[in-house]
């Protein structure tokens, strides 16, 4: 009987929510109408597939997001504005960084993430053999913007893991600053158990203000929701924000030890929609350890709503120490509505120029190996960083790329571009060096790759790709703060990396000051030949051509852990030719280990088994 009155408790509300066909104001003066209120919109739905723009968006799965996308233009949201999105496998659209995912929020919710459209938030599915579901967008670049969601199941924990469907839209238009929530069909329920199972709504960049629209019922086929600007404005926003720390989109920098000194410097926004009078904005310069290396503390002028700003310090940076830094500025505005945005953060890498081989690498000091690598489904896809060096003219003589796994022995391309393509993004191909499975050093590995010739940089910058040969291999990521904000992903076409900032994928360029910096011979790869026999039981060999180097020689052998596990050093006093080598490894038991041969400032590896 109680089971049966819950039900009939259910039935109630929904058919309450249903027939609710207006809602509103929030705290902003946001209102919503439906298409069954006679001054509703009238549903009208968009194919976007048959438009010559459109862009069908890959990567979606299970509880994830995608981007960022360009809106195309300006679009007025709450008090500010926004001009890019990722899109949420789970029915929604997010203006800066977070997932939505069970279990979902009550809209709004101070909890995190917050900025987000919520057409039809739920748990959703483009994964799995045979899933059907699309995802597209369209912008004209002017005033409109819509995102459809085609044929998308929900989740379900069975073989195949998706049931139902559902496609619905969004549609952004800036010359009235509405959206519009669309829904095509709908057919099927989520399994869910936690309340709200699926909702529609939308909240600002505090998780302070939004509304509901529907609360556990499903949206209604053939119908429209569209969400209204205020046609005035009563709440007073008090809001400043930091646009960028250090360059735009706060992109790494790399420095020369003892080198070039740089001030602080960033813009900062008034992004409320009162004028504001001077306010102060913290500056500085930390070293891994926190320690303060610089601060300053500057004062804004009066600000007009929108309106930013550009500021340098008076301090300059002048790194003595090469290592990792942060730039943080932050925002200090009296009574700022949204802390949130106050403050952004830049990489600072500083480099000893000095050394042979300069590292030019946005991952820091990986004392633990990574717990999330990056491998796309199906392969044929990767990731790239940009490096804009920190001297000119600069060498590029090899890349790095730390793997973390490679179940199926599968190759990768390591592929340098430079940044001739529009706006300093990636153009001319300039190296494309494959690495097979069987040469691949792994797990949580560093695998070095020679390019044939060094690469001259005589300015601007290049991009480096990693890129899978097939399914089944991870490349590392680096998740200690803060990040490059250069990363990006290539999956048919370079986009920004949808984990951009959060983590860096672990590849790293080494360059010289001159192209023959560090060069000993043209066929240095030759040094050293292949452990033999491999696999064996302790006893091994390997072929050494002294005439290839003047330097003495140094072995060191790692397990699969990254541990050294032995050591040993040859004296090359009189370069005599090929010499043999043995080994006795006996004592290393059974596995695959990593050999790195060191001759003056060059290093090769080998890898061999050792089996019982």
């Amino acid at each position: 009987m109680k089971k049966q009155l819950l039900s009939f408790l259910m039935i109630l509300f929904a058919t309450s929510m249903m027939a609710q066909t207006s809602g509103g104001p929030d705290n902003f003066g946001y209102t919503w109408k439906n298409s069954n209120d006679p001054s509703g919109p009238t549903y009208n739905w968009i194919d976007i597939t048959t438009l010559p723009s459109a862009v069908q968006v890959t990567g979606l799965g299970d509880d994830n997001t995608v981007g960022f996308f360009p809106i195309g233009f300006n679009f007025q949201y709450y008090w500010y504005t926004v001009n890019q999105f990722k899109i949420g496998s789970n029915g929604y659209l997010i203006f800066g960084s977070g997932q939505l995912a069970p279990n979902f929020p009550v809209i709004p919710s101070p909890a995190q993430p917050h900025d987000f459209l919520a057409a039809m938030l739920t748990d959703l599915n483009f994964a799995g053999t045979g899933n059907v579901a699309e995802c597209w967008y369209w912008t004209n670049q002017a005033d409109t913007l819509v995102v459809s969601f085609i044929n998308v199941p929900f989740w379900i924990n069975a073989t195949p893991p998706y049931t139902g469907f559902n496609t619905f839209q969004f549609i952004l238009t800036s010359t009235d600053s509405s959206i519009t929530y669309q829904y095509f069909n709908q057919s099927g329920t989520s399994p869910g158990t936690t309340s709200p199972v699926v909702s529609s709504g939308f909240e600002n960049n505090s998780g302070s203000d939004g509304l509901t629209i529907l609360s556990d019922v499903y949206p209604t086929a053939n119908t429209a929701v569209k969400i209204f600007y205020p046609d005035s404005i009563t709440a007073a926003i008090n809001d400043a924000s930091t646009v960028f720390s250090g360059l735009p989109a706060s992109g790494a920098t790399f420095l020369s030890k003892d080198g070039n000194s740089i001030p602080m410097q960033a813009r900062i926004k008034n992004t409320g929609n009162q004028a504001w009078s001077p306010f102060n904005v913290d500056m500085r310069i930390i070293d891994e350890n926190g320690i303060v290396q610089i601060q300053e503390t500057l004062t804004s002028s009066a600000l007009a709503a929108g309106q930013t700003e550009d500021l340098v310090s008076t301090t300059v940076f002048n790194p003595t120490t090469a290592g990792r830094y942060t730039q943080i500025v932050n925002t200090m505005m009296p009574g700022d509505l949204v802390s949130t945005n106050n403050a952004k953060y830049q990489e600072i890498v500083v480099v000893d120029t000095t050394t042979v081989d300069i590292a030019l690498s946005y991952t820091g000091s990986v004392a633990v190996p990574p717990s999330t690598g990056i491998s796309w489904s199906g392969g044929n896809a990767g990731v790239g960083v940009e490096i804009v060096p920190p001297f000119y003219p600069c060498y590029v003589r090899k890349l790095e790329f730390f793997i973390t796994s490679n179940s199926a022995a599968t190759g990768f391309y390591a592929l340098i571009y430079d940044n001739g393509g529009p706006d300093g993004t990636p153009g001319n191909l300039l190296d494309s060096i494959f690495v097979s499975g069987g040469q691949v050093l792994y797990p949580n590995l560093w695998n070095t790759v020679f390019l044939a010739n060094p690469i001259l940089i005589d300015s601007g910058s290049v991009f480096i790709e990693w890129r899978m040969q097939g399914s089944n291999i991870a490349l590392g990521t680096d998740e200690t703060l803060p990040v490059s904000n250069r990363s990006y992903e290539t999956l048919g076409g370079w986009a920004i990396f949808r984990d951009r900032e959060l983590r860096d994928p672990m590849i790293r360029a080494l360059v010289a000051t001159s192209p023959t910096s560090g060069v000993l011979n043209a066929n240095l790869v030759n040094l050293a030949g292949e452990f033999y026999p491999s696999p064996s039981s302790g006893k091994m060999s390997l072929d050494i051509n002294l005439e290839q180097t003047r330097a003495d020689l140094k072995f060191e052998v790692y397990n699969v852990q990254g541990k050294k596990v032995y050591s040993r050093e040859l004296k090359n006093s009189a370069p005599n030719g090929f010499t043999r080598l043995d080994f006795d490894f006996t004592s290393l038991g059974s596995g695959l280990f990593v050999c790195k041969i060191t001759s003056g400032d060059v290093q090769i590896n080998r890898n061999f088994i050792l089996a019982d």
